[in-house]
């Protein structure tokens, strides 16, 4: 079913609670609304097409059904004067699949903190969106599909090929094209941004970090500002270099000192078109052997440990080590086995040397 509103009409939702069927579509070519309850509210199941020849100014977050999300459903935007969302602000909304066909589409219109959640597909057509308002202030997107396929944000769909604030939240990934600016990026739930163009980041926020690259930007990734990482899906070792970013070519740096969880310090730095962060120092024991003629996790004597700013003599047996810790044999140390030895659990022995083990008894 088609419902259209004509262009003198006005839209309003301010006596029952509205659902707009799966497969309808709602075309609305005119700018004028009245009241949208706040208590019988709009779920739209089907398709909204926002076209008037003037900006039309929508209903935000209070109007629209709360659950599974606060949404405005599947969007059109064909409306070359504009079509802007009311939000206060630190307010949110979704949209599920929105057709961008022309003018803007503006997700926040009194006051910085807004976060739009696109849950489904984008697709370009000359339209785009912006992330900031006539006041000044900046509001976020969010790829949202934590359970869904991987997203993908075409190119030439913000405003200046700029966004204040980009999130991907999306386990199998987002991909986007052309050329983004973003003041901040975060990435969350072990999500990863594939970026085919030139990317520009002001500040990266990760939320847990894997061994893998989070980001990889096939063009030239500019970056600055700082890296925060919340926490890591697996306990580092003191000296692990761990990619953040690789890149087809890399412009600028950001601030040496990440900000880590609490007791890890590290530093960010460009090797060559990658960026890598390097472990400084961690909350648990890390250890290291101290002589290339052999060293046995059973005897204390063939170790050092890491006491937060260098290397000193150990003062127990990694074989006692505490869940969390690093065992670490250098490069060109033999490991030996001399005496019966159990690695604790959740202990991690890094072997780096290429010099033969020697084994004389079991391990554990």
């Amino acid at each position: 079913a088609t419902i259209t509103i004509l262009p003198t009409d006005t839209w309003q939702n301010n006596t029952a609670a509205t659902t707009i069927p799966a497969g309808s579509t709602l075309i609305d070519s005119s700018a004028n609304f009245s009241t949208f309850s706040t208590t019988n509210k709009l779920a739209n199941n089907g398709t909204i097409i926002f076209c008037a020849s003037s900006l039309q100014t929508i209903p935000g977050q209070s109007a629209l059904v709360a659950a599974p999300n606060a949404s405005w459903g599947n969007l059109v935007i064909n409306n070359t004067s504009g079509v802007t969302a009311t939000q206060s602000a630190g307010n949110y909304f979704h949209v599920n699949n929105i057709t961008l066909q022309s003018g803007t589409f503006t997700g926040g219109s009194s006051g910085g903190g807004v976060t739009l959640f696109i849950d489904g597909t984008v697709t370009a057509g000359g339209g785009k969106i912006t992330t900031a308002t006539a006041g000044g202030t900046n509001y976020g997107i969010d790829m949202y599909n934590l359970s869904g396929p991987a997203q993908t944000l075409p190119a030439n769909i913000f405003v200046g090929n700029s966004v204040s604030r980009l999130t991907i939240n999306n386990a199998n990934g987002v991909n986007c094209n052309g050329t983004i600016s973003a003041s901040l990026i975060q990435l969350q739930n072990n999500s990863a941004l594939t970026h085919a163009g030139d990317l520009s980041v002001a500040s990266l926020t990760i939320d847990t970090l894997n061994s893998f690259a989070p980001l990889k930007v096939s063009g030239t990734a500019t970056i600055s500002g700082t890296v925060r990482i919340n926490k890591f899906d697996t306990i580092p070792y003191l000296g692990q270099n761990l990619t953040l970013i690789i890149a087809g070519g890399l412009s600028g740096s950001f601030t040496s000192a990440a900000i880590l969880p609490t007791g890890y310090t590290g530093t960010v730095a460009n090797s060559g078109n990658n960026v890598v962060l390097t472990i400084t120092n961690t909350p648990y024991a890390s250890y290291r052997s101290k002589t290339a003629a052999g060293s046995s996790i059973s005897d204390v004597i063939d170790w050092e440990t890491f006491n937060g700013t260098g290397w000193v003599a150990a003062t127990k047996a990694p074989a006692s080590a505490a869940a969390g810790s690093s065992i670490i044999v250098r490069p060109g140390h033999i490991w030996n086995n001399d005496a019966i030895a159990t690695i604790p659990a959740g202990v991690m022995l890094v072997d780096s040397s290429s010099a033969a083990a020697s084994f004389a008894q079991k391990l554990t």
